[in-house]
């Protein structure tokens, strides 16, 4: 009882299964072989076509590279929300290559420098605008 009070706040980190009797199971299996597809109607690889281009960024093509354009840009995947936000805008770094892929930040106004003219201090990494 007492681990049962300890797990409780942290249910939701834990992934529940619950087990069903092995008539479910046959009974899903009956289903699946009634409406599967014969091997004349199911479609090969080779015989799709894809219309979409393919679009290469050198951010992409390796796992670290990836990650470190993810950790630059503060790109998370840890809370849903987070990880909409990351996945759009690296969804739009990919279909916008010539936009710049790190954001940089004046430190006197705190706004991002969108120009590529700025104060930039190799020392302290200090940047700043021209406003």
């Amino acid at each position: 009882i007492r681990l049962g009070h300890c797990l409780e706040p942290m249910k939701g980190c834990f992934i529940v299964a619950k087990l069903r009797c092995s008539d479910f199971i046959e009974e899903c299996k009956y289903r699946y072989q009634r409406t599967s597809f014969t091997k004349s109607n199911r479609l090969k690889a080779d015989e799709t076509e894809d219309w979409d281009p393919i679009l290469e960024n050198e951010f992409f093509d390796t796992r670290q590279s990836f990650l470190s354009f993810c950790q630059v840009n503060h790109y998370q995947f840890d809370h849903l929300r987070r990880a909409k936000h990351s996945s759009m805008m690296v969804l739009y770094h990919l279909h916008n290559p010539t936009v710049s892929k790190y954001a940089i930040t004046c430190t006197n106004c705190m706004q991002d420098i969108h120009s590529e003219s700025r104060f930039h201090c190799t020392i302290c990494s200090f940047d700043l605008c021209k406003k």
